[in-house]
């Protein structure tokens, strides 16, 4: 009762689900068609491309800090949700790109090429075909993106202000210089798992149909 007897409690939470949710869907959409870009078409710089998505991961996230509170902070955009979305974004949708990717390359060509032949457009194609063939790799991508961003502490700790605090940051304010509030921080600890939890059970069922279960159903 002492962790959720202040207002903040729920707020904090409140936010930290917003920005999950943002995240988890605006990388997972843009990671899916930049994904499936790089695994159908070929094009200029794509293997360059290809090479900035393995390496983004080859450095520290803080050294995105600097410049990405700079950037925010010109548009006066830090202490609001969308700052540490964009910044949750930024290093959740290299990872997404690079899942969805492997997921597309998993769909075979011949069913998109059997579409093409029987009229449908590209765009219509990637819709009606290759997406719905896609659901494992969109549950798994979006389960990835949104624990990344729920439990993420750095990017929200420096672009969190006041009423936009998010979990992560505000269980630290039961930590002092004199004292440490260990039950506060074991309940909080253990309600931040429920909401990832939750999700899993949610996207329980696209983990567990195969890739192309859909292609033979069609």
């Amino acid at each position: 009762m002492e962790a959720l007897g202040g207002s903040n409690v729920v707020r904090w939470f409140v936010n930290s689900l917003i920005v999950a949710l943002a995240t988890a869907l605006i990388s997972c959409t843009v990671g899916t068609l930049a994904g499936y870009a790089l695994a159908r078409f070929v094009f200029p710089g794509r293997r360059f491309f290809m090479l900035l998505l393995v390496s983004a991961y080859l450095f520290p996230a803080i050294l995105l800090l600097m410049p990405l509170y700079l950037m925010l902070s010109n548009y006066r955009l830090v202490g609001t949700l969308p700052a540490i979305v964009l910044a949750h974004v930024a290093i959740t949708l290299p990872l997404a790109t690079y899942l969805m990717k492997s997921f597309v390359e998993s769909v075979p060509r011949e069913l998109e090429e059997a579409a093409l032949v029987d009229g449908c457009g590209p765009f219509r194609t990637f819709l009606r075909v290759t997406l719905p063939l896609l659901r494992t790799g969109l549950a798994t991508t979006l389960l990835f993106s949104f624990i990344l961003s729920w439990d993420e502490y750095l990017f929200a700790s420096a672009l969190s202000q006041g009423s936009t605090t998010t979990a992560p940051v505000g269980i630290q304010t039961f930590i002092s210089s004199f004292d440490v509030r260990w039950g506060a921080i074991m309940a909080l600890g253990t309600l931040v798992t429920i909401p990832v939890l939750v999700l899993f059970v949610a996207l329980q069922k696209n983990f567990e149909k195969g890739i192309t279960a859909g292609g033979v159903k069609g």
